[in-house]
C-alpha cells in the first residue's frame, strides 16, 4: 500500500501557514518533543519558514496533518463531534447561556470526568490519573494533570495505551487573531484549535489549544480522539462565573464554624476533627458531607499514590481553621488569586486557588476579626451549581464579625440621602435604611444591620431602589418593604446609578480614602454595567481610576476618572475627555459627576491636598456643550481655569443636581464658628449665578444632600457641640431661611 501522505500533495496549498505566534510556540515545544520522537525511531524539526517542514519523509508536515485528519475522520467514528469540521464547513459556537454550562452528556457510560482548572474531559474508569509527574501508570491509559516540565511525551508507552495531558495555557503565550492558531473546530460548543501533530506510527498525537478554557490538551493513542471529544467546561467555571447568586433551598441548613456561616443540603452529615497532614496535590473526593477541622494536631497519614484510578467527583465541604491550610494542598499559601480577583461575600474576602486542583474548589477566606485565614474546600461535581450555592452562601458567622476594627462610619452615622418628592425619601448609614412617606414627619426602619455601613441610596421610582455599602449591595422592588442582598462582582461596588429598573452603571474596586467619600475610590476604580437590575455585572472599557459615574439615558452618561471628566454617547462603549484635571496620578483631584436631563450635567473636582484650613475644589456645569467652571476655592491657584467666583466654603461637601439649570452645593468650614459650619449656595441659570444661602442649620459638617427643588431639600451631617457628637438629618422648605431637625441618631 502506498504512503497516504504521497497521495495528498495536491492539498498542500490549501492549508494556510501557521501564524508567527504559533511557529514560535511550536519551536519551543518541538525542542522538547525531539528527544521523545528520537526514542521512537523518528526525527522531526520545524523551521521558521512558514512552509518548510523537514523530517524523515520529504513531504511537508502540513500534508501529514491533513492526511491524519482525513484518515481519522473516516476511520475513527466520534460521538457528537468532528474535530476537523472546519475543513468542510465553518464551525458554529453554541450561544452562551447566563452561566457556563457543563455538558454532562459528554461523559460516556462507564467513564469518569476528570477536571483541571476550567476544562474537563472524561476517561475510562480503569485509567490512572497522575499529578505533576510524567511516569507510566496504567497499561491502558493515563491522564496527566499539570505535569512539571510540560507535556509527558518522553516515555515510550506500551502498545495500545492512550495518554492525555491537560496543561494550563500560560498567560501571554498566544497573541493575535485566533485564526492564526491552527485548524479550528468546535467540541461541545467550545472552540478548539489543533496546533500540530507529533510522533509517528502508532504514537502520533495532537496538541490542541482551548483558549476559552485556558488549557492545552495533548492526546495520543487509540482512544485519544474519543477522549478529546468529551471536552467540556468544568464545574469550576459554573461555580465561579459572574452572575446572580443562586437561591438556597428551604431544605438546606446552615453550618457555623471558624467565624463562617454557610448553607449545605439538609441531609449532609457534619463531622469534626483536629488533625492535619500534608500529601501534596492528590485526588480528593469530598463525600456529600461537611468536615470541620481545627488543624491542631499533625497526623502522619499514608498519602494516595501519584497515580490512581479516577475518582468520581462529588459534592462536599471541608473547612480548615488552622494555619496549615487544606489537607491535600501542599502549598496553599501563595497559590490563591490576587486581591483584585477575589470575591466580596458579605464582608468576607474569598480568594479561589489558581492551581488546577482535581475537582475541588480551594478557597482562602479572610474573616474580619480573625488573624489567620480560613481555608474552605468545596467539591466540584455535576454542573457545579451545588458548589456555587455553597460558595455564595458564605457569610461571617455573626454581624459583629462583618465589622472591621476601624470602619469609615461611626455608630449611628447617617450618610446617603435621596428624596424623589417632597414626601418620599430614604436615608442610609452605619446601621441600616430609614424611609419616610410624609416628608420626614415619621421615619420607618426598613433595614437594620450592625455595621451595615451603607453609603448611597438610589431609587428610579417609588418601588425600585438599590443601597450600596462597604460590604453589601441591596435591592428592593417594593419601595423598601423588603431588601434583598445581591451578589457583588469581583470588584466591590462603591456607587451605582440606575436609569431604569434594569439598566444601571457602577463604580467598583479601587481604594477609598478616610477623609473622602466612601462612594468614590481615589485610584483603581473600574466601571461596570448591568442589564438585569444588578443581578449580574460586566466590565466596561473605560478610562482608568474611575471615581463616579452617572447616565441620563441608557446611552448618554458622564464619568469622573483620575481627576478628569469624560462623556459617553453610546452606553459606555467609548468615552471622550471633556474636562482635564491638573496633576498626574495621585496628585489629581477626586471627580464627582451628576446627570440631569439630556446631556446636561454638573461636576466637582475636589483636592488634592489642603492647607490653612482650606482645600482646592472647583465646580462645573454643562448643558450638553462646553463645560463651564462655576466657582473655585480661591486660596489655591487653578491654572487654565478662568473663574473668579469663590466657593461657598473652604472644604468641599456634597452637592445635589436638581435640573439642567439648578444645583445645590454644600461646603464645609472646619475653622468657622466654635465647631464648624456648612455654608451652602444655589447655582442657578446653569451656574451663571451663585446665590449664597448662609449655613445649613443644626449641623457643623455636611455629609450628604438631596434637593427636589431649590427651596426643599434634606442634608445629613454631624453636629458637634464641643464635647459630644450626634448625627442628624435636617430639612428646609424655604430655601434655607429655616431648618428643622428631622432625625437624630
Amino acid at each position: 500500500m502506498s504512503d497516504p501522505r504521497s497521495e495528498l500533495s495536491w492539498l498542500t496549498d490549501m492549508i494556510p501557514p501557521p501564524g508567527p505566534e504559533v511557529r514560535q510556540r511550536v519551536q519551543a515545544r518541538l525542542a522538547m518533543l525531539v528527544e521523545a520522537d528520537q526514542s521512537r525511531g523518528a526525527a522531526l524539526r520545524f523551521e521558521t519558514s512558514p512552509r518548510r517542514w523537514t523530517g524523515q519523509w520529504s513531504h511537508r508536515l502540513a500534508v501529514v496533518l491533513v492526511a491524519a485528519a482525513i484518515i481519522g475522520v473516516f476511520l475513527v467514528p466520534l460521538p457528537h463531534v468532528s474535530l476537523f469540521h472546519s475543513l468542510v464547513t465553518p464551525a458554529k459556537v453554541t450561544a452562551p447561556t447566563k452561566l457556563p454550562v457543563v455538558d454532562l452528556s459528554a461523559t460516556p457510560k462507564g467513564w469518569v470526568p476528570v477536571a483541571s482548572g476550567d476544562a474537563q474531559v472524561s476517561v475510562p474508569a480503569t485509567w490512572d490519573v497522575l499529578f505533576n509527574v510524567c511516569v507510566i501508570g496504567s497499561s491502558v491509559g493515563d491522564v496527566y494533570l499539570n505535569p512539571s516540565g510540560g507535556f509527558c511525551t518522553a516515555q515510550k508507552p506500551p502498545k495500545g495505551r492512550t495518554t492525555v495531558t491537560l496543561l494550563p495555557e500560560t498567560d501571554g503565550e498566544f497573541h493575535g487573531s485566533p485564526s492564526s492558531y491552527g485548524l479550528r473546530s468546535v467540541i461541545n460548543g467550545i472552540a478548539v484549535y489543533a496546533l500540530y501533530n507529533y510522533g509517528h506510527g502508532p504514537y502520533v498525537g495532537t496538541d490542541y489549544l482551548v483558549p476559552s478554557l485556558g488549557v492545552e490538551v495533548a492526546a495520543e493513542g487509540p482512544l485519544a480522539r474519543r477522549v478529546v471529544a468529551t471536552l467540556t467546561r468544568s464545574p469550576r467555571t459554573a461555580a465561579l462565573a459572574t452572575g446572580p447568586a443562586p437561591s438556597v433551598l428551604a431544605s438546606w441548613h446552615q453550618v457555623t464554624f471558624a467565624g463562617l456561616r454557610f448553607s449545605v443540603p439538609g441531609d449532609w452529615a457534619v463531622t469534626r476533627t483536629s488533625t492535619w497532614n500534608v500529601c501534596g496535590p492528590v485526588q480528593v473526593a469530598l463525600p456529600q458531607s461537611v468536615t470541620l477541622d481545627t488543624d491542631k494536631t499533625f497526623q502522619a497519614m499514608s498519602c494516595a499514590p501519584s497515580g490512581t484510578f479516577p475518582v468520581t467527583p462529588s459534592n462536599g465541604v471541608r473547612v480548615d481553621a488552622g494555619a496549615q491550610g487544606p489537607t491535600g494542598s501542599s502549598s496553599p499559601t501563595g497559590s490563591f488569586s490576587p486581591a483584585g480577583s477575589c470575591l466580596n461575600l458579605g464582608g468576607l474576602k474569598v480568594c479561589p486557588s489558581r492551581t488546577p486542583d482535581y475537582s475541588i474548589l480551594f478557597l482562602k477566606v479572610t474573616v474580619p476579626g480573625r488573624s489567620k485565614p480560613v481555608y474552605v474546600s468545596i467539591g466540584l461535581a455535576g454542573n457545579g451549581m451545588v458548589a456555587r450555592t455553597i460558595l455564595y452562601s458564605l457569610r461571617p458567622a455573626s454581624p459583629s464579625a462583618a465589622c472591621p476594627a476601624a470602619g469609615i462610619f461611626a455608630p449611628g452615622e447617617l450618610f446617603g440621602v435621596q428624596f424623589l418628592s417632597v414626601t418620599t425619601g430614604w436615608t442610609v448609614g452605619s446601621n441600616g435604611i430609614l424611609a419616610t412617606r410624609d416628608g420626614g414627619l415619621r421615619w420607618t426602619v426598613q433595614y437594620r444591620a450592625r455595621c451595615a455601613d451603607l453609603s448611597q441610596i438610589d431609587f428610579v421610582d417609588a418601588e425600585h431602589g438599590w443601597a450600596v455599602g462597604l460590604r453589601d449591595l441591596l435591592v428592593t422592588t417594593d419601595g423598601g418593604r423588603h431588601w434583598q442582598q445581591l451578589h457583588e462582582p469581583t470588584w466591590p461596588i462603591r456607587s451605582v446609578h440606575f436609569v431604569s429598573q434594569t439598566v444601571g452603571y457602577a463604580v467598583a474596586g479601587g481604594g477609598v480614602s478616610g477623609d473622602r467619600s466612601p462612594m468614590a475610590p481615589w485610584t483603581g476604580g473600574v466601571v461596570l454595567k448591568t442589564l438585569d437590575g444588578g443581578q449580574s455585572w460586566r466590565l466596561l472599557a473605560a478610562p482608568a481610576d474611575a471615581q463616579s459615574v452617572c447616565f441620563s439615558t441608557t446611552e448618554e452618561g458622564l464619568l469622573g476618572a483620575d481627576g478628569r471628566i469624560y462623556r459617553s454617547l453610546d452606553g459606555g462603549r467609548s468615552w471622550s475627555l471633556v474636562v482635564k484635571g491638573d496633576g498626574p496620578g495621585e496628585d489629581r483631584p477626586l471627580a464627582t459627576v451628576q446627570c440631569v436631563g439630556q446631556r446636561a450635567g454638573w461636576a466637582e473636582l475636589d483636592g488634592p491636598g489642603g492647607e490653612m484650613s482650606q482645600s482646592p475644589h472647583i465646580a462645573f456645569h454643562s448643558d450638553g456643550g462646553a463645560w463651564t467652571p462655576i466657582f473655585a476655592e480661591q486660596y489655591f491657584p487653578h491654572p487654565g481655569i478662568d473663574v473668579s467666583v469663590n466657593s461657598p466654603g473652604s472644604y468641599s461637601g456634597p452637592f445635589s443636581a436638581i435640573d439642567p439649570d439648578t444645583a445645590v452645593f454644600i461646603d464645609n468650614c472646619a475653622a468657622c464658628a466654635p465647631a464648624g459650619t456648612a455654608p451652602w449656595a444655589i447655582a442657578e441659570r446653569g451656574g451663571k449665578e451663585l446665590v449664597r444661602r448662609g449655613n445649613v442649620g443644626h449641623i457643623t459638617s455636611s455629609l450628604g444632600a438631596s434637593f427636589v427643588t431649590s427651596r426643599s431639600g434634606w442634608v445629613t451631617g454631624i453636629y458637634w457641640d464641643g464635647s459630644s457628637t450626634v448625627y442628624r438629618l435636617v430639612h428646609t422648605n424655604d430655601a434655607g431661611r429655616t431648618w428643622t431637625v428631622e432625625y437624630t441618631s
